[in-house]
């Protein structure tokens, strides 16, 4: 599981479904990350949706939240860095587990098997 530092403390981050539950529940709307807000509460509701899959509470609220992401840059590059990943592995799913040149994509690189 990922997760991110706040505050020196490790959050662990929920899966994706899971946060877009959590968002949409919040917000009483389909998801959509128009506004600034909007991503915001999603960062938010992947630490909600973390602590939910660990049967912990969460002890950062969402104000606490804001001023943390406000005064710590590191906090929005662990977050991009976290979507981008989720991206790029969407894109490899979405397109047959091919890269861009058409060949195939070893999806085992880097991982070590028992011989």
């Amino acid at each position: 599981m990922r997760t991110i530092k706040i505050n020196n403390k490790e959050y662990p981050l929920g899966g994706r479904i899971r946060a877009l539950l959590v968002w949409e529940a919040a917000t009483q709307r389909p998801f959509e990350l128009k506004l600034v807000s909007d991503t915001l509460l999603y960062y938010y509701s992947m630490l909600l949706a973390g602590a939910d899959m660990q049967g912990e509470e969460i002890d950062l609220d969402y104000s606490q939240f804001l001023d943390a992401y406000d005064s710590d840059p590191s906090v929005a590059v662990q977050f991009a860095t976290v979507l981008a990943d989720a991206e790029r592995i969407d894109r490899l799913f979405n397109s047959g587990g091919t890269q861009e040149e058409g060949k195939k994509k070893d999806l085992t690189a880097g991982s070590s098997s028992p011989s």
